[in-house]
């Protein structure tokens, strides 16, 4: 039964209902303590009750709320309250993609596509490096916020962190099934095969082949025949319905492909290839004020859809197809046809680590490179094609900044580099480069290996500025790992010790080195707090090999607990020579 305005639930107060679908209702509601609206998403009784979706759902929705990216709607919370679960989200007054799109009936201009898509695939790759897949981008799932002073609108990627329940084969038919996520979904996700982030960047093409045409990419208002045309229809080109953009051709194409293995490598490959071929570039202020504003739609979720669900990737997964006959006759049997999830399976790799939503966060902005064919040979060692992921949380004026190399081949060995700071609209607003950092006396990457992490503390940002992201550019050798035959730090019994009433908290443990001492090494800490990831650091000199050394980081008493301890790293820093010509000194 919907909640009234006025009730309490959870410890929100329901302001007023913003939709309900199959799987339950949404609400703006008060919270508790902040001066803040959120969106409460209540899940029907049934669906809250069923075990396996319940473990699904708290493990997704953590992995979700740990996802800190400007064009991610933010998990703020989920739990469970008088027996249902709920999740809460930040609340985004404005218009979704798909309700743009009807102002637009022949199609939205390329900038305003451009703009969207680029968002969303920047938002998407961030979640796929963190091992979540979305499996649901679809034009109502892109929030626009209404625009802000200067007129720009923020674009948001909504519907992380929801799990779907295991749908009974005999309660979804052909007949209550709408064509909602199906008209977007990749071949393997309709058919159960393994999936990675390509699933999500068919998708993305999709809905850029329906936001530019009006005209979904299969228009056919039975699921059976679009999903048939989706495993075994090429694509159709987007000049057919409007020719004025065939030089877009060629890349809806190959992120339309049908084997994962020709779609480009990632989605910000697809979106960066899809400006080149426009000739322009995307900017927020191409997306124009909407006639309306979200309403009960903006949450709208068609009554059971067939999706497949997983929280990590790659994942594996039986058919979710079944029916009366096979995929070759699958247009045949619609009346016969049912769709069965299954259950996740198991992954190679836990998701990397990230930031949490902080007071403020960014997210990485990737090293450009060329995106025109999907299969390129990998970057030659030394090309700053590589990337390099870059998160931090900003404190006041000060910025902690984390550093992820999720190469598996290459890393970097002191390397010097250049730090842009941009702020909402994506101008820069300070550029920290290889000469030295304000606020930091560090001013190279000592060392960060294939799969590695490297961090500063307390960079300094301009006074009273918000910094929304920052593009790292490395402007030293990436070596081939295999070559490099670095010396070894090595942390022990690392753990937060408690804010002792003066000095903060900090980070202490034991450092010990493997070879060719006495050096110098580096030790980075990231601990998760309630307003983001803050990274400690401390110098170790001259360490022998063998010698256990206890160190401890600098503490950050700007911030209050609880602290929850994610990881901690050691460098060694002095070292003649780079590579294979390693020799040590202190």
């Amino acid at each position: 039964m919907p909640l009234s305005p006025g009730t309490g639930f959870a410890g929100y107060t329901i302001v007023r209902p913003l939709g309900s679908g199959g799987m339950g209702h949404v609400y703006l509601v008060q919270h508790p303590r902040l001066p803040r609206q959120d969106a409460l998403k209540v899940l029907r009784t049934d669906v809250s009750d069923d075990g396996e979706f319940r473990e699904r759902f708290i493990q997704e929705a953590d992995l979700a709320s740990a996802l800190s990216h400007p064009n991610i709607l933010t998990v703020h919370d989920r739990g469970e309250y008088d027996e249902q679960l709920w999740i809460a989200t930040a609340y985004i007054d404005g218009i979704d993609a798909a309700q743009l799109m009807r102002e637009h009936p022949a199609g939205m201009s390329v900038d305003q596509v451009l703009t969207i898509v680029t968002a969303i695939a920047n938002a998407l790759d961030y979640a796929h490096d963190r091992g979540l897949l979305h499996r649901d981008v679809k034009p109502a799932n892109i929030l626009l916020s209404q625009p802000d002073k200067d007129r720009q609108r923020r674009i948001y990627l909504a519907d992380f962190g929801i799990a779907r329940p295991i749908a009974d084969a005999s309660g979804l038919t052909a007949t209550n099934l709408t064509v909602g996520t199906v008209a977007y979904a990749a071949p393997e996700q309709l058919m159960g095969e393994d999936l990675d982030g390509r699933a999500d960047q068919y998708a993305l093409a999709a809905t850029a082949h329906h936001l530019l045409t009006g005209t979904p990419l299969y228009d056919n208002t039975n699921p059976v025949a679009v999903i048939s045309r989706h495993l075994s229809t090429p694509a159709p080109a987007l000049s057919e319905r409007r020719p004025d953009l065939a030089p877009l051709d060629g890349v809806l194409h190959t992120g339309l492909a049908k084997d994962p293995a020709e779609r480009f490598a990632n989605c910000m490959t697809f979106a960066q290839a899809l400006t080149t071929a426009a000739g322009t570039s995307p900017t927020r202020s191409a997306i124009p004020q909407a006639a309306h504003t979200i309403a009960a739609e903006k949450y709208r979720e068609p009554a059971a859809q067939p999706l497949v669900e997983s929280t990590q990737r790659p994942i594996r997964r039986r058919p979710v197809i079944v029916g009366a006959a096979a995929v070759a006759v699958v247009a045949l049997v619609a009346a016969s046809l049912y769709f069965v999830l299954a259950r996740s399976g198991s992954t190679d790799q836990p998701p990397s680590a990230s930031s949490t939503a902080g007071a403020v966060n960014g997210t990485r902005k990737p090293v450009p490179a060329p995106a025109v064919d999907p299969n390129a040979e990998p970057a030659a060692p030394g090309n700053t094609a590589r990337q390099v992921e870059v998160s931090f949380t900003q404190i006041g004026d000060s910025l902690n900044v984390r550093l992820h190399n999720p190469n598996l081949d290459v890393g970097l060995v002191r390397s010097p580099f250049e730090l842009a700071l941009l702020d909402d609209s994506g101008a820069i607003i300070a550029n920290l480069g290889d000469q030295g950092l304000p606020g930091s006396p560090v001013s190279t990457i000592y060392q960060l290996p294939p799969n590695g992490d490297f961090g500063f503390s307390s960079l300094d940002a301009p006074k009273g500025r918000t910094v929304a992201s920052l593009e790292l550019t490395i402007t030293g050798q990436w070596l081939e790992w295999s070559d490099v035959d670095a010396p070894q730090a090595t942390v022990t019994d690392a753990a937060v010790v408690d804010d002792a009433g003066y000095s903060g908290p900090s980070v202490t443990g034991r450092v010990s080195l493997d070879a060719g001492g006495p050096l110098n090494a580096l030790v980075v800490a990231f601990v998760k707090t309630a307003v983001g990831t803050v990274v400690s650091t401390t110098f170790s000199d001259c360490l022998q090999v063998g010698q256990q050394r206890v160190f401890e980081t600098k503490s950050f008493d700007d911030v209050r607990g609880p602290y929850e301890l994610e990881s901690v790293v050691a460098y060694v820093t002095s070292v003649n020579g780079i590579g294979p010509a390693y020799t040590p000194s202190c």
